[in-house]
């Protein structure tokens, strides 16, 4: 991927098959993170439900406003000291003298955003932190915020970002993985469809098999904190049962076999170049049918 970049000399990272390697938030800030030449959830969501020439081609943002909203939201329940340094509130236009300083000025995981959003990320913030689990899951003296992990695998190397670890709650011998996604809604039919569109669950077996190839520690719980990007702010706290769990090891397992066929015969091709026959459904077209 060309907006990535290889800086394994300069913080380390692994470099030999088998090596690994452990980084708090302050020694990978979240750009240097995704800059990193490394195999992450996301590039295997991509090589599992895309063609190799769209996988290689890579995600096209469509909504980078969204992304920082996102972005700035995970960063106030990391640590509300860096959010209040490195998120910008104005209601400045782009053509002002204020907005073009901002621009000039603004370093790697600084943020500029409309000023009415700063009420709306505390509120959502104060919304998932009443929810009753919180205290239990995300407040915890165990609790690691925003680490990395890295490997030199013998196929690929790999990396996971994790929002929150914490020791485990059934057996402290295991660890549990917090993710937070903030969404358009967290009822159950709802975020069910986002996990099978984003593709959460090939990020889930990822994640747990990077965590325990890194740690040496197994995963006692991989749980999604979900929090509504609009009034009143829905939150629900959700894990994937054994069927998804097991599906998205699946589709993990043959994302990484088109990664592997592709890049060893050169092959990024598209759909196939035949002629193929479709049609609709029959719920498709049925509203223009008269049955009288």
């Amino acid at each position: 991927r060309s907006d990535m970049i290889d800086i394994t000399n300069i913080i380390n990272l692994p470099n030999k098959v088998g090596e690994t390697l452990t980084l708090k938030s302050e020694d990978c800030p979240n750009k240097l993170y995704h800059s990193l030449d490394f195999i992450g959830s996301t590039d295997w969501k991509l090589w599992a439900v895309k063609t190799p020439k769209e996988a290689k081609h890579g995600i096209k943002i469509k909504n980078q406003v969204a992304l920082d909203i996102g972005s700035a939201f995970h960063l106030l329940l990391e640590d509300e000291e860096l959010f209040r340094k490195n998120i910008f509130f104005t209601d400045a236009h782009g053509s002002t003298n204020e907005m073009k300083s901002l621009k000039k000025n603004l370093q790697d995981d600084q943020y500029i955003l409309k000023k009415y959003l700063k009420k709306k990320l505390y509120d959502m913030r104060e919304s998932l932190y009443a929810h009753k689990l919180a205290d239990t899951y995300l407040h915890h003296e165990s609790s690691k915020k925003e680490w990395s992990y890295f490997i030199f695998g013998k196929d690929f190397k790999e990396k996971i970002r994790c929002d929150l670890t914490r020791v485990g709650i059934k057996d402290p011998k295991k660890d549990i993985i917090i993710d937070y996604k903030t969404t358009a809604s967290v009822t159950p039919k709802n975020f069910a469809r986002s996990i099978k569109d984003f593709g959460y669950h090939i990020q889930v077996a990822h994640y747990m098999n990077i965590y325990k190839k890194v740690t040496g520690r197994d995963v006692e719980d991989f749980l999604f904190v979900c929090v509504e990007k609009e009034e009143p702010y829905l939150t629900a706290f959700y894990t994937l049962n054994e069927q998804t769990l097991a599906e998205g090891q699946a589709a993990l397992e043959e994302a990484k076999r088109k990664y592997t066929y592709a890049h060893n015969m050169d092959d990024f091709s598209g759909l196939p170049e035949t002629k193929l026959e479709i049609g609709l459904n029959r719920w498709d077209y049925d509203y223009v049918i008269d049955h009288t």
